[in-house]
């Protein structure tokens, strides 16, 4: 059974994802991609093992708006793949799995439609990117959703989403995201048997406990917010802490920029095999996205055994987060709730009994897990004599 997998580029935490499919016993799978990396990402699109075929795209940037909980604006790349028909009909899958819910998708739905061939989409949203609007955005999610034979959604929320938008209930399966669980423990033990995280411990905190934001310093993901709310705590609180990002982004500035008695520090153009010694090392993580799809940061650094002080605003929030258990919950986008939340957060004298709890829960959330679901969607896409039994029967 030919499979193909359309998507716009190739992340490091989706290639395991591939490689698994790849592997699956009577599928030969190719992915169709539609850059090799993103203008804002360090990515090289590599995924050796896998049939990967880079489709003729034309690209643009545009403002993707979220309205909910607040208006949100981010710069996105829309990727127009004028040779995917083609790439298609070259291939000529017995069934598709595509990729989110843009032109990608509705050119895909068009040629599953003119040559009677079921797909797959794979919606990658939250409540909060739900809130996205615009009649012509409506009419390709009503176009793509409606004709799909199955529905892959990243969790709790994106089921949401998918009910809220008509889907079938029996059209969805769930499938919460996943980071290489892994490499994540692999790097973490190297990094802890070289000294990297103690030496980043002791340089980082200077005698001060350590919270920590990692990923893009942009507006969706609260820095602004988080800022605010930092520079409003109570000094004797403060001044226990300091308050580290690592990442890059054009509101680096912000931080930059920030007084010095906030005890706020930012580390630039960290490789991703370090980032895991930085998690390590802080005693909190923070993370409070106000529109993420999911948050693998979240999971990343609960493998490292670091709580997060999670967004409800995060697709992973329902699914990975248990708040109290192995995580905490708050709403950044109201600055009272972010304030009340993080304080209460920095006053905990329990965060070392959450991040173990929340190494073990991050556990359960692997690459091979979620592509057992995809598994599960192109069974339930296929015609009635292509059961689950046997596509599980081929793949133990």
């Amino acid at each position: 059974m030919r499979v193909a997998f359309l998507t716009n580029v190739i992340s490091p935490y989706r290639a395991p994802v591939f490689r698994s499919l790849a592997r699956t016993p009577g599928w030969e799978f190719r992915v169709l991609v539609n850059a090799r990396t993103e203008f804002d990402r360090r990515w090289d699109g590599a995924c050796d093992g896998v049939d990967v075929v880079e489709s003729r795209t034309l690209r643009f940037r545009r403002a993707h708006v979220s309205h909910e909980p607040v208006r949100v604006e981010q710069v996105v790349t829309t990727h127009v793949p004028v040779g995917l028909w083609r790439d298609l009909s070259r291939f000529r899958p017995d069934v598709v799995i595509t990729h989110e819910l843009g032109p990608r998708s509705l050119l895909a739905t068009l040629w599953c439609r003119v040559h009677r061939v079921p797909y797959v989409v794979w919606s990658y949203q939250s409540r909060a990117m739900g809130s996205a609007g615009g009649r012509l955005r409506r009419c390709v999610r009503a176009a793509v959703l409606g004709r799909a034979r199955a529905v892959v959604g990243m969790g709790r929320q994106a089921r949401d989403v998918l009910l809220a938008s008509a889907v079938p209930t029996d059209h969805i399966v769930d499938a919460p995201n996943a980071t290489d669980v892994e490499l994540v423990r692999t790097r973490l033990a190297a990094l802890r048997a070289d000294g990297s995280v103690a030496r980043l411990r002791a340089e980082l905190g200077a005698g001060r406990r350590i919270a920590l934001f990692c990923g893009r310093l942009v507006p969706f993901k609260g820095i602004r917010e988080l800022l605010a709310g930092w520079a409003a705590l109570p000094a004797a609180t403060r001044d226990a802490w300091r308050l580290v990002f690592v990442g890059d982004g054009p509101l680096a500035p912000l931080i930059e920029t920030a007084e010095p008695a906030l005890g706020v520090v930012r580390i630039a153009g960290v490789p991703m095999a370090d980032v895991p010694a930085y998690y390590a090392s802080a005693d909190l993580h923070v993370f409070p996205s106000l529109a993420d799809a999911w948050g693998l940061t979240v999971q990343e650094a609960m493998l490292c055994g670091v709580p997060t002080l999670c967004s409800i605003h995060a697709g992973c929030a329902d699914d990975l987060v248990r708040d109290g258990v192995d995580g905490l919950l708050f709403d950044p986008s109201s600055p009272a709730s972010l304030l009340a939340g993080l304080a209460a957060a920095l006053d905990r004298d329990d965060l070392a009994t959450l991040g173990a709890r929340a190494a073990t829960a991050a556990l359960a959330f692997t690459p091979e897990r979620l592509a057992e679901s995809f598994r599960v969607a192109v069974a339930r896409a296929m015609p009635q004599d292509t059961t689950l039994r046997d596509l599980r029967r081929a793949h133990p």
